[in-house]
């Protein structure tokens, strides 16, 4: 009797297992993008907790740098934002350029102003030297008639009266020539007065020019390396070797900017007669 072939059937590995359940690439897909997900939500949430803590009562610390503009004006333009990074020479706000303007127009009139009231005082001074030096020519011939009065006095030829008269005559001469001399003195003492109130005011104008300049787009000057340039120019000039800018210790200065020509001539003829007698 024959008996039957015998076959071996392969061992199937997902026999018993449901078809849906089997590996499917779309599965493994989604699952990583929801764990790429989750990190990055973790990542996120792990470095805002580094930077940022929400409280509804907290306290933080900062530094905090004031900045202030070196002159007083009305903001045109902010050019800067919150929080933004800035460095040194950046432009972070325009003032408004028109009041500059006017007040270098102010201070260019004040500076005409005080060179008026310089030149007045001037001319004031040399009318005062001249009425003093006709005074001075009256106060002579009378102290000259003076002496004449008391020879013809001494001599019997003129009368008490003549010669009171002649005295009264000389004494009203010294007066006047003593208060010309006075009044020719406070018209000097008032010329360093008025040069004083020129320069400041030049100052002031080279100051407002400046600053008006600065709002066009040029660039506003540090006064403080601008005096300490000055001071060393100023040194270097009077410490040079050949030719120093220094005054002399027997020179005389005679500023001559705002007098005439007669008056130069009469300070420097009354200085040499001053000089002349020193030496004697």
């Amino acid at each position: 009797m024959e008996q039957p072939e015998s076959k071996t059937i392969p061992e199937n590995k997902n026999l018993g297992k449901d078809p849906a359940k089997a590996s499917n690439p779309l599965r493994i897909i989604i699952a990583a993008v929801f764990i790429a997900a989750a990190l990055l939500w973790g990542g996120k949430t792990i470095y805002h907790s580094f930077l940022y803590v929400e409280t509804d009562n907290a306290q933080i610390e900062g530094d905090v740098y004031p900045v202030i503009s070196r002159i007083p004006g009305k903001v045109q333009d902010v050019l800067a934002s919150d929080n933004q990074q800035v460095h040194k020479g950046d432009t972070l706000i325009r003032l408004e350029a028109a009041d500059y303007e006017v007040r270098r127009d102010i201070a260019a009139a004040a500076v005409e102003s005080a060179r008026a009231g310089l030149k007045a005082t001037t001319e004031q001074a040399n009318a005062s030297s001249a009425s003093a030096n006709a005074a001075a020519a009256t106060s002579r011939k009378q102290q000259a008639d003076l002496h004449r009065g008391e020879n013809l006095r001494n001599q019997d030829v003129i009368s008490q009266a003549e010669f009171d008269g002649v005295k009264a005559g000389a004494q009203a001469a010294s007066a006047q020539y003593t208060a010309a001399g006075n009044q020719y003195q406070a018209s000097l003492a008032q010329i360093p007065l008025q040069k004083a109130e020129v320069k400041k005011r030049e100052a002031e104008l080279r100051n407002a020019e400046l600053i008006a300049k600065s709002q066009d787009g040029g660039e506003l000057p540090d006064l403080d390396v601008l005096e300490d340039e000055i001071r060393k120019r100023d040194r270097a000039d009077a410490e040079r070797e050949h030719a120093p800018l220094k005054k002399h210790s027997e020179a005389h200065e005679i500023d001559t900017s705002d007098l005439t020509i007669e008056r130069q001539v009469d300070i420097v003829y009354n200085l040499a007669l001053d000089i002349q007698k020193d030496c004697r």
